[in-house]
Formats: C-alpha cells, structure tokens, sequence
C-alpha cells in the first residue's frame, strides 16, 4: 500500500515561516532517508525482498536505485507512476485523498557565497490506480521477440563473439572471457528467452569488467545476475534460474554502502539496455530506407 493519503485542500490552510517551512522540508527529507535505510536493510537480509525489489526497479527503470527504494517500500506493486500535472496533461484527474509516493530528486541551488549548492527536493507521484480517466497504460519496452533482443544486446557488446567453444560447464551456453575479451558460446542451444537470460548475465560481466585489467567473476556473480534480472524485467522477457542471494558482503556494509552497490547493478543494466535501444532503433531505420543490414565483422 502507498504510504500516505493526501489531505483535501483547504482554503485557511495554515502558513509557515521560512524559518518552520524549512524546518518541515528537512524532515520529511529525513524521513524519507531513514525510510530508504529501512528498506535497504530489509531487502539485504530476505531474498524474497530483494526478487521484488529488483521486479519493481526492472517496471520502473527511470528512477535510480535510491528511489526504487523508496517506490518499492511504498507501493511495490506500482505500474506506472506520473505527478499531479503531468496526469492532468494526459486527461486523467487524481482521486480524491488518493495515495501518493514520495521520492527524492536532486536539486540545484545558489548558496549567499554565490556558490552552487545540491540537495534533494520532495516529489509526490500518483500510481495509475490512484487516478481516473487514464487510458491504457502503454508499454515502455520495445515488443521485439527474445531473439531479437538478443541480437541487439551482442551487437552493442565490444567484445569478440565466437561459437562452438568448449566451456567450464556443460551447462553454460555462454561466457565472458576477460583475458581475450571475448563472448564464447559453447556447443548448447537454448531457446529464445533461455538464451536472453544467459547473454544479459555475461553481459553484465563484461560491462562490470570494462577498464580493469584482472577480472574475477566469482566476485560480481551476484551482481550480474541483479543486472541481468533487470534487463528481464526493463524487457519482458521472464527473468528465472538467477541466483539472488545477498552475499555474506552486505552484512559489515551500511545501508549507504548497498545502495551505492544497487546503483552500480542499476548503471550497468542502463547501458546495456541503451545499447539494445540504439540497435533496435537503427534496425527500424535500416528497415525505413531499405538499407542493408550491418553485419559484425565476427560470426555467431
């Protein structure tokens, strides 16, 4: 449930100080910072918290971490989440004492040094359930097949892509090979989604990888397969068989230090679904003008 009403509005409503005013403002922002700390801990202790977590933040993929966070410890079952203004823009009006979600957005402001200053403002968002007269919520993800999905994420990857390798285990259908940079597909097939689930996970590898020159994947197994989970999710294909147990890590890092994790698994799902978006859309281009498609100068 979301976790506050809206009180109607009343036309003697009380006025505030600047001084009491700010004093409101940094409190609810204090709220909202315990609230995420709360949620953190919750999700890093129960593997079930976290699969819902990671579902709403996949549905949600605008928002950072931190307001996943925040989204999930209210209304975790949230589908598409817009201001006031903006519903109205799309002829919908918010309900009377409608639930609302509150998250946190940077800010900007000129300190009396004449120095820049950051912080974060309060923003409240209504659900699609807590309006009326909206239309049918419209997909945010491309509607392409798995395989085609697929085809886009190893054509962004910057890796070599080879086929028919002997793997570790005869149950892999791909890995990523640091030392060589490289994709290596074993002798396996899978189906469309399967083979989605695998490439999305050792694509995480390699983008957690990008820059280091050592590179081991028992440390961020749990990562990639976080990252990979989103993509599932960002793309709507189900996202099974991912092992999403916290590690043993979590327990000695603050709530700050796993939201600063959980940021870094958001950053890599970001840039490999940019990369599957600018694929998709330069295919449609291609189709557009009857150009031939760019092949890889690697087989797969």
């Amino acid at each position: 449930m979301t976790e506050k009403r809206e009180q109607p509005r009343e036309s003697g409503q009380e006025r505030f100080s600047k001084e009491e005013w700010k004093a409101r403002r940094d409190a609810e922002r204090k709220e909202l910072f315990d609230l995420m700390d709360r949620t953190t801990e919750r999700i890093a202790g129960d593997p079930e918290a976290l699969e819902s977590y990671l579902s709403l933040a996949g549905r949600m993929d605008r928002y950072s971490a931190a307001n996943a966070l925040l989204i999930y410890a209210a209304c975790p079952d949230a589908t598409r989440l817009r201001g006031r203004t903006e519903w109205e823009k799309e002829g919908a009006a918010v309900k009377d004492e409608a639930s609302f979600v509150r998250i946190l957005e940077p800010v900007t402001y000129q300190r009396r040094d004449g120095t820049e200053g950051r912080s974060f403002a309060v923003r409240r968002l209504y659900d699609r359930a807590a309006v009326s007269g909206a239309g049918e919520i419209p997909r945010e993800t491309v509607n392409e097949r798995a395989e085609t999905l697929t085809a886009a994420m190893l054509d962004s990857s910057r890796c070599q892509i080879s086929q028919g390798d002997e793997l570790p285990a005869a149950d892999l259908v791909v890995l990523y090979d640091h030392p060589a940079r490289a994709l290596r597909f074993g002798l396996g097939k899978a189906d469309g989604e399967t083979l989605f689930r695998c490439v999305a996970r050792e694509r995480a590898h390699e983008q957690f990888a990008e820059g280091r020159d050592t590179y081991l994947r028992e440390e961020r197994a749990f990562d990639a397969a976080c990252a990979a989970y989103l993509l599932c999710c960002r793309w709507g294909v189900p996202a099974e068989g991912y092992r999403l147990l916290p590690p043993p890590s979590w327990e000695h890092l603050s709530p700050r230090e796993i939201r600063g994790e959980l940021s870094e698994i958001r950053a890599a799902e970001r840039e490999i679904s940019l990369g599957i978006r600018m694929q998709l859309q330069e295919k449609a281009k291609g189709k557009e003008t009857g150009a031939p498609e760019k092949q890889r100068s690697d087989e797969r």
